[in-house]
């Protein structure tokens, strides 16, 4: 009897709040006009993101943060980590990227304009780069990075 009444229950509950053919329309059209926006939204992103080098959405990326930190919108870098979904780790390696001098930092987000033939500038190596922390020798490294005939930067 239990079993019975319970699942009477139920569909007395769905009975109740069950939409109306017109709002079943409205709901149909609406997710998916939505998702047809949505969908557009992200292809731009994703083709604009396709022509930026990695290293120059890391560095703005970076700075992003930066402004959140100096703003107080978060916390701090175990913060920035929980909304981000990556470990603090990660956090800090795109922070210092902060660590380049001025003049290298706005030569990576130059790239953001033109399409360069430096793109293949690995995170890695300008990370290794950041960690040095005279930037006079910063620049000497970055040079001869792109006197190189191959651009390798290893």
């Amino acid at each position: 009897m239990l079993q019975k009444s319970g699942r009477e229950g139920l569909r007395k509950v769905r009975a109740k709040f069950a939409p109306s053919p017109s709002d079943r329309r409205r709901t149909d059209r609406q997710p998916h006009d939505a998702r047809r926006e949505r969908e557009q939204a992200s292809t731009q992103v994703e083709s604009a993101s396709a022509q930026v080098p990695r290293i120059t959405r890391l560095l703005a990326l970076a700075m992003k943060f930066e402004g959140l930190l100096q703003q107080g919108v978060v916390k701090d870098y175990a913060e920035l980590a929980r909304l981000g979904q990556v470990s603090r780790a990660r956090v800090t390696q795109i922070m210092n990227l902060l660590s380049l001098a001025p003049d290298i930092q706005q030569q990576i987000l130059s790239w953001a304009q033109a399409a360069p033939d430096r793109q293949n500038v690995r995170e890695a190596s300008v990370r290794a780069l950041s960690s040095e922390a005279i930037w006079s020798r910063q620049r000497e490294r970055w040079k001869s990075w792109f006197a190189r005939p191959d651009h390798a930067q290893k």
